[in-house]
């Protein structure tokens, strides 16, 4: 009984062993195709994209400039140095904003302007066309340009000889500036810009001006402000881009 379960034995394995081998066969076999596969799907893979790197400070694109007039607190002083009338301080401060590649509006204030006598104050709009058409880059507002004007201003002047009379007055300004603004340093990175222009605009009266009549020389006159007709301007600044 024995010997028969050990001659059943050899049998089996005789029968199980090349099924077993033609099952496992293909596997294998698919195994290397599969490495291959799966190892050439991953060479084919993109490579991850890095984060585009941050713009340096100094090349961010800028459509605004402030600037700062230094020719007429430099005229105004040599003017009154030489007939000893002291020191004066202007200030004629503009904003500018970009809107396309050739075109800007700005707007300008006046503070303290004239001579220590004739005093001036007031505002003025304006709008400037770039000749040169540039891209949107740090560059911007710079070139030649023509600038249509419409202004404002209150003036004043004393007469120091006849009781202190000082008149009051209003004028009404238009005309056309032609200049020229650069950068002050590296083109397209520099922040700081210098600005020249020259032009020339007619000024009006607005209403009647009114002199302040000393009580004691009743019938006396002011000085005459006049500033009216056709007025040369001249400008020259340094502006820093925001």
């Amino acid at each position: 009984m024995n010997s028969s379960k050990f001659s059943v034995c050899p049998a089996v394995a005789a029968l199980v062993l090349p099924l077993a081998a033609s099952l496992t066969a293909p596997a294998l076999a698919q195994a290397p195709a599969r490495a291959s596969a799966a190892s050439a799907q991953a060479a084919e893979a993109p490579a991850p994209v890095s984060a585009p790197a941050a713009m340096p400070a100094d090349k961010l694109y800028r459509r605004n400039i402030v600037r700062f007039d230094l020719l007429s607190p430099l005229a105004y002083n040599i003017s009154n140095s030489l007939f000893d009338n002291g020191l004066v301080c202007p200030v004629l401060v503009s904003y500018e904003r970009q809107l396309n590649g050739q075109w800007s509006l700005g707007a300008e204030a006046l503070f303290n302007g004239g001579e220590r006598t004739n005093r001036r104050s007031g505002a003025a709009l304006m709008a400037r066309y770039y000749t040169q058409k540039t891209g949107a880059t740090a560059g911007m507002m710079t070139g030649f340009y023509v600038s249509p004007v419409v202004s404002y201003r209150a003036v004043s002047a004393a007469y120091l000889l006849d009781g202190n009379l000082l008149t009051h007055g209003k004028r009404a300004g238009t005309g056309l500036l032609a200049g020229y603004q650069l950068p002050l340093g590296k083109p397209g990175t520099s922040r700081l810009a210098l600005d020249a222009s020259m032009g020339l605009l007619y000024w009006n009266r607005l209403g009647t001006d009114r002199t302040d009549v000393d009580p004691a020389r009743p019938g006396s006159t002011g000085p005459d402000l006049k500033q009216t007709g056709l007025i040369p301007d001249f400008r020259l600044g340094v502006g820093i881009k925001l």
